[in-house]
Formats: structure tokens, C-alpha cells, sequence
């Protein structure tokens, strides 16, 4: 939950936010008017005079570098005394010939450290090649907070290289894991590729969460990806089941498709661990109601988890890969409409006979609870008569079930009521 409220004190400017279920609030009494932007939950830039007060705090470079053509990934964790949101931006060098570098103001709260401070970070990419032995360091530039550089990460291994000089013939070296997974995760192997559709693919970070929307069959499907809940660099992809063969052999009598998807990720190593913090996966679609299954599919079939709560939507939540989430909705056919009834009256009587009131209750078995009928009734040149044999079947029926009624006289020479269904 984010909140952000502001009010004018004299000539200060002062904005409070509230970040998280802690409600801890953090204030920034500011001489002149600043900018405020809300990049999201718990994401907040601020931009500050050069005039706020200045704390001192830490930074820590952090990441896995490797010698690459496209550079590499690199964090920066930001251990400060208070909790006051940093407002600088940190850049990250490296040492080759022609430095790469990479900048971020883009701060994300992480929660109080081991010393009793507080850690934010902020992510960037140095998009230059780097080789091997290449060391790379952080600073931070802001009137708000002075730091020391960072440590120092070096670009691990060798560039590669041949196998033994010119006559060699060792191979090309070292290939080292690009910076981020494939531009696709790939597909599940559980079922025919041809059974999928094209994949919507996000990257993974490990300070932003990642969402993949999409539509299916008409529904909206949302992945959530926590930050830092699969390697900063996987590739996460949704597969919509096109081809529902397979998977609908295994459907249970009486229900049918909504929506058929998995979900698989890759990290830039080729690897699919298991995730830290759960994943979800939410589907909205108007024709789910309250009860309608889900099931997820494993290696022995489909196995229920739960069913949709609310109408119109269903979430799951997962943690490993490939998974399979199908949604069904119950087969709701109604039931055929009753053949027309006619039941009989003595002359001139509007009084149901024993034969009647059978064949009626009959009829009130094989209705549904919001039913349309037409009751016509017959007296020959007597239409009192004939409306009074109507209303004696309908007051019946409506005893037994609620209906919708529209009643019809005729003057035609029967003694009788006919019953016909519209609708069920």
C-alpha cells in the first residue's frame, strides 16, 4: 500500500510517505517546491534542492560479471542510517581502455539491515563489451546522502582464446552466459510444440517485479514475477494451449475449457531453479463463476487445486517450472423444454380434477426455477370461465416453482388448459 499526502507549512513544502503494511512514515521538509513521481508500490523518486540535509551511508556493488561482448548486470545496495528514500543516482564503471558505464536513479526500498539501517537499490546495465579481468566499482552522486566508491567486482574468467597458439586446435574458449535468458523461455516438451501458441516473454529483475499481460479465449491473463524471486536476466514465458487435445482428454465429464496455458522460465546460464518467492498467475474471464475448478497439469494427470471464489476471475500461485494452469467452468446445459401439457375440466367447471392436478405436477418436475409458460384456457363464448381454468393451473404450478406466466384466453369449444414452455 502506498500512500502520499502533502501540505504547505509556512513556506516549506513537506511530503509524507507511507510504504508497505508498516505504515512507516518518511518526511522531507523541502525549502523550495520539488517534484514528486510514484513509479509504483514501494518505488518512489523524488527529486530534492540541493539545500536538504545530507546523511552519510554505505554502497555495496553487487553481481555476477562475466566477459561478454553486451556487458553485464550490476545491483547497488545503499545502507543508510535513516529511512529517508535516496534521491541521487548511482553509476557503475568499469576499467576498460574505452570505461563502460551505466547509470540508475531508479531506487527500490529492501527493508532495514543486519546494523539496524535500512537498504535500497537501485539496478543498471553497462551495455559495453567487458573481458575478463575488468574491474568494475559504484558511486553515488546526491546532495542527500555522501558515499565512499564501492568495493570492487572483477570481470571473472579469461575472454577466451584458442587451444595452443597457432597450430592449436583447442576450440574457441570460454562462452560465457549473455547477460539475460533467451529471448524465449523454451515451451514445455510434456506436449507437442504445435499445441502452443506464441509465447509472451518478460525479463526478471532483481528490483522491479515483472508482469506479462495478455488476452486468451477472450479472458485476460496476468503473470506476476516478485522482484527478485528468479535470477536477475531469466527469461519468463506464457504458452497458451491452442491445441486443448491432449489436455482435454484428461477434463472430467460435464466441464470444458476456459483457458489453457504454461508458463516456463530460463535464466542466462540455460537453468530453471525454482523460484524464491511464489509467482501468479490471475485469469479474468466473464464466463467464470463462483466454483468453476482449476486444475494443474503434472506428469500423472490434472490435479485440482482449488476452485474460483469470486465470479469472473481465479488465481494461482506457483513457484517451479514448467506448470500448467487450466480453468474450466462446469457444463451448465439446461434442460429440454416440456412438451406442451392440456389437461381437461368438466363443463362448466374451473375446478382442477384429480387427473389434472397429476399431469400438472408433473409438468412443475421438469420446469427450471425461472421458466417462461403460457397457460391458455378454452371456454366455449364464456371468458370468465376460461381465465378461471388458467389461473386454477397456474396458482398450482407456482406452488411447486417460481415461474414467469403470461395467460391467454380462448372462446374456442373445449373444456381444457394448455401449458406451453418458452423458455427454460
Amino acid at each position: 500500500m502506498l500512500e502520499i499526502s502533502h501540505w504547505l507549512v509556512t513556506t516549506n513544502l513537506r511530503w509524507r510517505v507511507r510504504l508497505g503494511r508498516s505504515m512507516r512514515s518518511v518526511h522531507y521538509v523541502l525549502r523550495v517546491t520539488s517534484s514528486l513521481v510514484v513509479l509504483g508500490a514501494g518505488a518512489v523518486l523524488i527529486s530534492t534542492p540541493a539545500s536538504a540535509m545530507t546523511e552519510s551511508a554505505t554502497i555495496t556493488l553487487s553481481g555476477d560479471p562475466v566477459p561478454f561482448d553486451t556487458g553485464n548486470n550490476y545491483s547497488v545496495t545503499l545502507d543508510a542510517a535513516n529511512d529517508v528514500f535516496p534521491t541521487g543516482s548511482i553509476t557503475v564503471t568499469d576499467s576498460a581502455a574505452t570505461p563502460g558505464t551505466c547509470t540508475s536513479s531508479l531506487w527500490m526500498f529492501f527493508g532495514p539491515s543486519r546494523d539496524g539501517g535500512w537498504l535500497y537499490a537501485a539496478e543498471c546495465t553497462i551495455a559495453a563489451e567487458e573481458v575478463g579481468g575488468v574491474t568494475v566499482q559504484a558511486t553515488y552522486s546526491g546532495s542527500d546522502y555522501t558515499t565512499s566508491p564501492s568495493n570492487v567486482v572483477t570481470v571473472g574468467g579469461s575472454s577466451g582464446g584458442g587451444g595452443g597458439g597457432s597450430g592449436g586446435g583447442g576450440g574457441s574458449g570460454n562462452n560465457p552466459p549473455p547477460a539475460t535468458g533467451p529471448t524465449n523461455a523454451p515451451p514445455p516438451n510434456s506436449l507437442p510444440s504445435a499445441d502452443f501458441g506464441a509465447p509472451v516473454s518478460a525479463t526478471a529483475s532483481a528490483v522491479a517485479p515483472t508482469t506479462i499481460v495478455s488476452t486468451m479465449n477472450g479472458g485476460t491473463v496476468t503473470i506476476s514475477v516478485p522482484a527478485g524471486a528468479l535470477p536477475t536476466g531469466t527469461t519468463v514465458s506464457e504458452y497458451p494451449v491452442t491445441n486443448s487435445t491432449a489436455l482435454g482428454s484428461e477434463v472430467p465429464t460435464g466441464q470444458s475449457f476456459v483457458v489453457a496455458l504454461a508458463v516456463t522460465w530460463q535464466t542466462p546460464s540455460g537453468t530453471s531453479p525454482e523460484s524464491t518467492t511464489p509467482l501468479t498467475i490471475a485469469i479474468t474471464d466473464s464466463t467464470i463463476v463462483v466454483g468453476d475448478p482449476i486444475y494443474v497439469a503434472t506428469s500423472s494427470g490434472l490435479t485440482p487445486v482449488g476452485n474460483a471464489t469470486s465470479a469472473g476471475s481465479v488465481t494461482v500461485i506457483f513457484e517451479t517450472d514448467p506448470v500448467f494452469v487450466v480453468t474450466v467452468k462446469l457444463t451448465r446445459t439446461p434442460p429440454a423444454r416440456p412438451a406442451p401439457e392440456t389437461v381437461s375440466f368438466a363443463s362448466v367447471s374451473s375446478e382442477l380434477n384429480a387427473g389434472a392436478r397429476r399431469s400438472l405436477l408433473a409438468l412443475a418436475t421438469k420446469l427450471i426455477p425461472g421458466a417462461s409458460i403460457t397457460v391458455t384456457g378454452c371456454a366455449m363464448g364464456d371468458s370468465v370461465l376460461a381465465r378461471e381454468r388458467a389461473w386454477e393451473a397456474v396458482r398450482l404450478l407456482e406452488g411447486r416453482i417460481s415461474i414467469h406466466v403470461t395467460i391467454k384466453i380462448s372462446g374456442a369449444p373445449r373444456n381444457t388448459v394448455t401449458i406451453i414452455t418458452n423458455r427454460q
